[in-house]
């Protein structure tokens, strides 16, 4: 199942995506297949240009508009949302899922603790942040499953992310960057007004 037919409550798999910017460089980014669905045309985002970059954004990476609805409808249904992608063509298995409220808290109790020293760079917070980001939404890396619910289980996922080689982190990271922004878009006031509800499927 993919993000074009998903049923409510149910995972989101396999929205297509390719490199970012630098990223596009490692090779453990698998680039993705031709996007055969009609591009997002312009709209009115109603003066947000965050949305409207995110968007476009998205949509470079073969998410339309109608996936954006079929996204808000599940969110809707079900509060809840998983998305099943690959990396290194189809080799590495992975699986993202929303963050919740307690992991976003913990995320910035870290980013706090960061924050206090004045020497952090640039470069560490961002790669710190996507680590954080990622130890909070990691299901499934490979065969390897995780359960994240507690700040104990959430400190084991970020160990092992921070043992992993760095093109893979970036490849990891990427498809993260993909996900979270297609639910910012999915959530946002734009895709609330525009929303039709995906017609059911016959039983």
């Amino acid at each position: 199942m993919n993000i074009r037919t998903a049923k409510k409550g149910t995972q989101v798999k396999s929205i297509p995506t390719e490199p970012i910017v630098e990223e596009a460089k490692q090779e453990a980014v698998e680039k993705p297949a031709p996007n055969k669905v009609s591009p997002l045309t312009t709209e009115d985002f109603g003066g947000n240009a965050l949305i409207e970059e995110y968007m476009r954004f998205i949509n470079d990476h073969g998410i339309t508009k109608d996936d954006v609805f079929q996204l808000l409808d599940s969110i809707m249904t079900s509060g809840y949302l998983e998305w099943d992608t690959s990396i290194n063509k189809g080799k590495t298995a992975l699986r993202f899922r929303m963050r919740p409220v307690w992991a976003e808290d913990v995320i910035s109790k870290n980013i706090d603790a960061l924050s206090a020293d004045k020497n952090l760079s640039m470069a560490r917070f961002s790669n710190a942040l996507r680590a954080l980001n990622l130890a909070a939404s990691l299901v499934l890396f490979g065969e390897r499953e995780f359960d994240v619910k507690d700040e104990d289980s959430f400190n084991a996922a970020l160990e092992f992310i921070r043992s992993l080689p760095y093109p893979v982190f970036a490849a990891v990271t990427t498809q993260l960057a993909v996900f979270d922004r297609a639910i910012v878009v999915a959530m946002s006031d734009w895709a609330m007004k525009n929303f039709t509800e995906p017609p059911k499927e016959n039983s």
